[in-house]
């Protein structure tokens, strides 16, 4: 986890497979859960590689294939991944608190995952 820590998200891009968009589309609240599922997924001890990391719908959506391993690495492998889906859907994505699901903005149309204090101001940017 050591060499993503500098710019996780510069770090992270350079796991993405050949010609896939180097993208990394959620806010620095996820930081330390993609990089928790990255170190999980190092551990296994095979090969992988990223195809997208995003925000949708509120939630994280890690997309990745393992390149090689025998069927319980790979299933495990799938699973670390589902469950730190689940859990990003209780973590603030702006700021990493405990947050919840529900709609922000004006129309209420945007669907995320923010803690009270960021889901009253969703479009500001946060105190360092």
């Amino acid at each position: 986890m050591g060499e993503l820590m500098g710019s996780w998200k510069d770090g992270l891009k350079a796991r993405f497979a050949e010609g896939w968009i180097a993208l990394v589309d959620c806010e620095d609240g996820w930081r330390d859960l993609i990089l928790g599922l990255v170190s999980d997924l190092d551990a296994l001890g095979i090969r992988w590689k990223a195809h997208q990391v995003k925000q949708k719908i509120g939630g994280l959506r890690f997309y990745a294939d393992s390149l090689d391993g025998e069927p319980e690495k790979r299933a495990r492998f799938r699973e670390l991944i589902r469950l730190a889906e689940d859990r990003s859907w209780r973590i603030c994505e702006r700021c990493g608190a405990e947050g919840t699901t529900g709609g922000v903005g004006a129309s209420g149309m945007q669907i995320r995952t923010f803690c009270a204090r960021c889901a009253e101001h969703p479009y500001l940017p946060l105190a360092k």
